[in-house]
């Protein structure tokens, strides 16, 4: 998954350096998105931040469907990504879909908590966790 660096040039501290989302801004962004005293012009600019971090979460090897922040669910101490996972069986032939909602929530200890929702069919939760943790950041130096 490719992303135009000239995409992401405007946006300082949005996304870090090794192509990870910094959430503190992405909350920050979704939550003035979501504000009811918002303009139209920036509710257009918060909705094309949100589309460049939507493009920077994981796709492909089984994350296939939608994957994708859900503003319309965030508020300034959760975010929610929905996910869709195209399960495979052990013959390399698909088998179905299940439905996710990562749920992040800041952390005192652990810099953020992630609660992964929907059926946990062939252990995909463990697997979605490591998956997602590797592009998540609350360390803008990372």
């Amino acid at each position: 998954m490719e992303t135009n660096s000239n995409e992401t040039k405007d946006f300082p501290g949005f996304i870090s350096d090794m192509q990870r989302i910094y959430l503190p801004n992405i909350a920050n962004i979704i939550q003035a998105y979501n504000s009811p005293t918002i303009s139209p012009e920036w509710k257009g600019k918060h909705l094309e931040r949100i589309q460049i971090a939507n493009k920077l979460l994981p796709h492909g090897s089984g994350i296939d469907g939608k994957c994708e922040f859900q503003p319309e669910n965030c508020t300034g101490e959760k975010l929610y990504i929905f996910v869709e996972f195209h399960h495979m069986d052990e013959n390399g032939y698909y088998e179905g879909w299940t439905e996710h909602n990562i749920i992040l929530t800041p952390s005192f200890i652990l810099g953020y908590q992630m609660k992964i929702t929907g059926r946990n069919k062939n252990g995909i939760k463990e697997y979605l966790h490591d998956t997602f943790a590797a592009v998540l950041t609350i360390d803008p130096n990372e």
